[in-house]
């Protein structure tokens, strides 16, 4: 066990002297673990406002030759870009809070198996239970599978509902924000 000098020392050289990290006597290196957790959080939430700013209507929407779709000129792309940075890592938040909790909840070995399953029974699988969160995690996989892995066919053939990035940053937002209710705050890790 470390003790109060040898813990503030492993504090400093680990995260900087201005660290979040407990500053209690007692460390028990055996609970402590080092996460980006709150990092992945900060980089959706950041991509997603970029998104939907990129979008605001200075943009016109042009009329795809016979086609009920709309496409709109943005150059560089930059909100579809960001969009999908937004919807990568907040899947890797959702991936490593369901982790922590599933850990904190079962152990290593016993969420090992359960981390395997869609991300929409996870929670169940560890005891959390609310009324939307099973429905907005399913969403969120769908979406993000079908714009992270693109299987783009010819559109007469694709009977899919298009996705945008745009949207799924929107959704990714939210499921942040679900989460933060659900779990925990942010500052708690």
């Amino acid at each position: 066990m470390l003790g109060r000098l040898e813990h503030e020392r492993f504090r400093t050289e680990l995260r900087g002297p201005q660290s979040t990290m407990t500053t209690h006597a007692e460390f028990d290196p055996e609970r402590f673990v080092i996460t980006n957790v709150k990092v992945y959080r900060e980089i959706a939430l950041e991509a997603a406002a970029v998104a939907e700013s990129a979008l605001l209507p200075r943009h016109g929407p042009i009329p795809l030759e016979g086609s009920a779709f709309e496409s709109y000129v943005e150059p560089g792309q930059q909100s579809f870009k960001s969009g999908m940075i937004a919807i990568v890592f907040a899947g890797m938040y959702v991936e490593a809070r369901l982790w922590l909790a599933g850990i904190e909840a079962l152990g290593e070995q016993a969420y090992a198996r359960i981390d395997r399953q869609p991300l929409e029974q996870r929670p169940e699988a560890i005891g959390v239970r609310h009324a939307n969160l099973r429905e907005a995690l399913q969403r969120f996989r769908e979406a993000r599978k079908d714009l992270v892995h693109e299987k783009a066919l010819p559109r007469p053939r694709d009977t899919r509902p298009v996705q945008t990035a745009q949207e799924g940053a929107a959704r990714a937002k939210k499921l942040i924000e679900l989460f933060d209710t659900v779990f925990a705050a942010p500052d708690a890790l």
